[in-house]
């Protein structure tokens, strides 16, 4: 694909020479011979670079360097002097010319200065696909992003509009369009319906085109023939057998300047644009699916909470009256119902928070708490599930820890969360500590526990929703996943952080921090 470079200079053996030169060298090359000249041409043929010389009877180079960046600013162009004038030259480059050389000069020495112009040219290029690519990979919705494909579409391609039609249903519908004559647009593709569908099913990437002044979707590769004014090219939307829908460029009248190098930069635009539309349309799937989830696995919770409470606190109600009317096998049997009970009781708690966490209702309510009587609070209430192994509970708190801002309720919550956890991998007669100091302008907590820690693998894994370790004993195994989850999201929504430190064998540290 060569690059096009078109000289303006009034010397005609100038012209023929560097003409002669750069062709050798695989450039595609066309002169003028004065500034009025080289602006006609630039305006009827798309070039990558200018190589004017400043001196012209007509219309001196800075001139001819001023309506170039006029017609398309990325044009590169280089200055070519026979006498070398400080304050011309620096006000050349001031107006973005790239560089300048003098005359007389050798062939080698310019061609140096335009390979390195045609490179800072493609460098730009890449810059605008990599620009691109970031703006469109960024999180938003299907609509925000494709109005965004669009508009950077125009950019790319600086063409007057665009838009974008994407498959509902097994038909294909206008989704997003900046452009004026929309309702011609639509006639258009209705009137060319068969010759769109044995393109889109056809394997070619090759894109369509629109001549407006007879109606007719046409190949690309006869955009050379075309006598109207008014055109826009089609682009398949395609991730491997699956086609997205089409994106229409309007480059009216721009139609036959419309290179290889724009075609190529363009389907690297639209084959990026195709996966960010395709990777947008399923996440909005997954989000409606997960929505879904999130409303049936509230409303079943609650279905299932009101009549275990009911059960509940029927036993606790009963227990006093005919636990001494019992056996020992009923009262053994009367325990399991009490105990599973509780636990029923404990697992809808926790999917209640899953659902409030995951549908963005979670909320917390800060109010300065004392730490420390917080901690002692909540290594009371455990205690008695720590007693049944045994397990010793110890604290080590700094003294006078200041007032934090916090939800007491749910910092407790994650504080007999951890302590518990800890508990059910700590064999029996084990020992949980823990600890709290101030670091730095955060309270650091600790939980440390001398179970059988957690193997490398796992810790990334563990605050994950619905992961659990596995362990030795069966029993160990209570619960469904959620409970460090939920206990991050806690201390996040505090401001703070949460980690495990771990070794298999030698037990378990789970630090949390808090802002002070």
């Amino acid at each position: 694909m060569k690059e096009k470079i078109l000289i303006i200079d009034d010397e005609r053996g100038m012209r023929e020479m560097l003409q002669f030169s750069l062709a050798q060298q695989g450039y595609e090359v066309d002169t003028a011979s004065g500034g009025i000249e080289g602006i006609e041409k630039l305006k009827q043929k798309k070039v990558d670079l200018v190589i004017t010389d400043i001196k012209m009877p007509d219309m001196d180079g800075i001139a001819v360097l001023g309506e170039v960046k006029k017609i398309d600013s990325d044009i590169e162009v280089i200055m070519v002097t026979g006498f070398v004038a400080v304050e011309t030259v620096m006000d050349s480059l001031r107006k973005g010319a790239f560089d300048y050389i003098t005359k007389p000069f050798n062939i080698d020495e310019i061609a140096i200065v335009i390979e390195r112009a045609l490179e800072r040219k493609r460098y730009k290029e890449m810059i605008v696909l990599y620009e691109v690519s970031k703006a469109m990979n960024s999180t938003m919705g299907l609509t925000q992003l494709v109005d965004l494909i669009v508009k950077l579409s125009c950019g790319v391609t600086r063409s007057e509009s665009g838009s974008v039609f994407l498959y509902e249903k097994n038909n294909m519908k206008l989704f997003i369009s900046n452009a004026e004559n929309v309702s011609e647009l639509k006639a258009v593709l209705a009137k060319n319906e068969d010759t769109v569908n044995v393109w889109l099913k056809a394997e070619t990437l090759s894109p369509l085109m629109i001549d407006y002044a007879s109606h007719k979707m046409l190949d690309y590769q006869i955009k050379d023939s075309i006598t109207g004014n008014k055109n826009s090219l089609v682009f398949k939307l395609k991730i491997k057998d699956k086609v997205l829908g089409i994106m229409v460029i309007d480059l009216f009248e721009k139609i036959k300047e419309f290179s290889e190098r724009d075609l190529k930069l363009t389907m690297l635009f639209v084959n990026n644009a195709a996966l960010v539309i395709n990777d947008s349309i399923n996440y909005d799937k997954l989000k409606e699916l997960d929505i879904l989830k999130n409303e049936f696995l509230s409303n079943v919770v609650h279905e299932i909470r009101t009549p275990l409470t009911a059960i509940v606190n029927s036993f606790d109600i009963m227990e006093d009256d005919i636990k001494n009317k019992l056996d020992v096998n009923m009262n053994k049997l009367f325990a399991v119902c009490q105990r599973n009970g509780v636990r029923m009781g404990n697992l809808i708690r926790e999917l209640l928070e899953f659902s409030k966490i995951e549908s963005g209702t979670f909320e917390i309510k800060q109010v300065p708490v004392a730490i420390e009587e917080l901690i002692i609070e909540s290594c009371d209430e455990i205690r008695p599930v720590l007693d049944v192994k045994k397990i010793e509970l110890k604290m080590n708190i700094e003294k006078k820890l200041p007032a934090i801002n916090i939800d007491s309720d749910r910092i407790k919550q994650v504080l007999i969360n951890l302590i518990g956890n800890s508990a059910k991998f700590t064999p029996i007669s084990g020992m949980i500590t823990v600890e709290a100091l101030k670091s730095g302008d955060h309270c650091k907590i600790s939980i440390i526990d001398t179970g059988i820690g957690v193997s490398p693998e796992n810790l990334d894994n563990i605050f994950k929703k619905f992961f659990q370790v596995t362990a030795e004993k069966k029993d160990a195994m209570k619960g469904i996943g959620l409970g460090l989850s939920i206990s991050k999201n806690i201390i996040e929504a505090h401001g703070g952080k949460i980690w495990v430190e771990s070794e298999l064998s030698k037990g378990s540290r789970f630090i949390f921090t808090l802002p002070i």
